[in-house]
């Protein structure tokens, strides 16, 4: 799993692959299953839209859905629509963002409701529906646990809204980043750049 957050995708994939051999057929080892299937789903939607790896990912979410692993049914949802929005599947991506936020409501899932309303709200900008990007903004900043990155990545989400709506406050953030006197040190790995 922390394969993937280094870059290093192929050795996530390969022992994702080998704890796959390990697990499939043991009695009890579910929770185990599903983790390790959207290990190996999200290495290789890094780097190509793979039909086999969006199965892997679905199986994950469902046999996370079917034992009440709470916390892998929202990481399901989290990485569909991470891989969603990297593939520019925009559709799908408001659609697990809206699964996910109801399930993660639901279940009172706090830590996932931020990363999970910033990706709606970058599938609704990339859709050209600015307005309901703007309200997942807003709402997300008064999402409860709220981390440091997701507040960040919020902001980038409201200045870009500003951006493409052509408006004047936007200018002082984008002019920063231009000049180098402000870093884009959080810019959202799965959005279009």
């Amino acid at each position: 799993h922390f394969h993937l957050f280094d870059g290093t995708s192929p050795a996530a994939f390969e022992w994702g692959q080998k704890a796959l051999t390990l697990l499939e057929g043991l009695d009890s080892a579910e929770e185990c299953l599903a983790f390790a299937l959207n290990v190996v789903a999200s290495a290789q939607l890094r780097s190509r839209d793979a039909p086999e790896a969006w199965r892997l990912l679905q199986r994950s979410r469902d046999i996370a859905l079917q034992h009440g692993f709470e916390s892998h049914v929202a990481a399901a949802f989290r990485q569909m629509a991470s891989f969603c929005l990297v593939h520019r599947r925009y559709a799908q991506a408001r659609a697990a963002c809206e699964e996910g936020i109801a399930y993660c409501d639901a279940h009172a899932l706090d830590v996932y409701l931020a990363p999970l309303r910033v990706r709606h709200g970058y599938a609704l900008l990339e859709t050209g529906r600015w307005d309901e990007a703007e309200a997942q903004a807003m709402t997300m900043r008064q999402t409860p646990a709220l981390s440091a990155i997701d507040a960040r990545q919020s902001t980038i989400l409201h200045h870009l809204i500003d951006l493409r709506r052509g408006h004047d406050r936007a200018q002082p953030y984008w002019s920063a980043m231009i000049e180098g006197k402000q870093a884009l040190d959080v810019w959202p790995w799965y959005a279009p750049h």
